[in-house]
């Protein structure tokens, strides 16, 4: 698939960047602060729903959720994990229950056991109270910044942008500014080394904005047996924000990479350049001419009157000298 994306040259500090990109042929991720859409892969969500459907799925899960953050707390412990598997729902919130109001003692008699085995109970209760205590700033952590990820993990998203055509005029006039040039990619050069680059996706417009919920990534957290699924759905819901921009944004048929690591991804997938007209004669043309020979890779022009391409064996080096 050919992707393209439109530079301009009037900045000559900006030009030089892209010069240095394409020569030392790598992709620059932008960070997602700097893009010209304030409001680009938010996450939306309302807080409010949010706390209720966490509320929702614990006061129909509880003891779902107490059995797996019991097996969380007690992983290094693969007998007691066993144990807290084979006792029902049902015994799971007795007991809780009973440790609450300080009942289990009592149970505990009434099946046969001694005070020694009472004072065993009370201290492995109090390991287990002081797990929960050492872990709940942990959990609360994570819910924190998850429900305020706009302003936390989205600041590490790093995207890079292109259009899926050469000739769209609003991208010529908005990015190149008419006095700049467009960079051919191609994506079946796509290596498996980049990894970056293995998932690439369109850009869905829409005005309609679907609330987003974590509790996934909660349930995920917690060791819910239906952890592969759970991640999926998580994956596709969070991608599927991320790609979402208003439809004032339709006419750029953008295509995105995303990465949360360096900005510099290298990649050896450019295969043309195409000059806007009004730049032929310029210096930048011209090092951009010199860098097409040495790369090998396709040169053309755009008359923007015309609406036509022209390729580089035609005519482009005599309009250039």
């Amino acid at each position: 698939m050919k992707l393209y994306k439109y530079r301009s040259i009037t900045n000559k500090q900006h030009f030089d960047y892209y010069l240095k990109s394409l020569s030392e042929v790598y992709l620059w991720f932008a960070d997602i602060r700097s893009l010209n859409d304030p409001s680009d892969s938010m996450i939306y969500y309302d807080r409010k729903k949010e706390e209720e459907l966490f509320r929702t799925y614990f006061s129909e899960n509880q003891a779902n959720v107490y059995r797996n953050f019991l097996k969380l707390i007690y992983k290094q412990l693969p007998q007691i994990r066993l144990f807290i598997d084979s006792i029902s729902d049902n015994q799971l919130l007795s007991m809780a229950d009973m440790m609450n109001n300080g009942d289990f003692d009592k149970l505990l008699y009434s099946a046969g056991a001694t005070d020694e085995d009472i004072i065993r109970f009370e201290k492995a209760k109090i390991h287990s109270d002081d797990l929960f205590k050492q872990n709940e700033p942990q959990f609360k952590d994570i819910l924190e910044q998850i429900f305020d990820f706009n302003d936390t993990y989205r600041h590490n998203i790093k995207v890079f942008s292109m259009s899926d055509s050469y000739d769209n005029d609003y991208l010529w006039k908005e990015y190149s500014e008419d006095y700049g040039f467009c960079i051919e990619y191609d994506s079946g050069l796509i290596t498996d080394e980049m990894t970056e680059l293995k998932d690439l996706n369109p850009v869905i417009y829409t005005d309609s904005r679907q609330h987003f919920s974590w509790l996934p990534l909660f349930l995920v957290t917690l060791q819910n047996d239906d952890q592969e699924n759970l991640k999926k759905e998580l994956e596709i819901n969070l991608k599927n924000q991320l790609l979402s921009k208003g439809t004032i944004w339709s006419k750029e048929k953008e295509y995105r990479f995303f990465s949360n690591k360096s900005n510099i991804v290298k990649a050896d997938i450019v295969t043309g350049i195409i000059l806007h007209e009004s730049i032929l004669g310029t210096k930048e043309a011209e090092q951009l001419v010199k860098l097409c020979n040495d790369r090998k890779w396709k040169l053309s022009i755009w008359c923007s009157n015309e609406y036509e391409l022209i390729s580089y064996e035609e005519n482009i080096l005599s309009n250039i000298r």
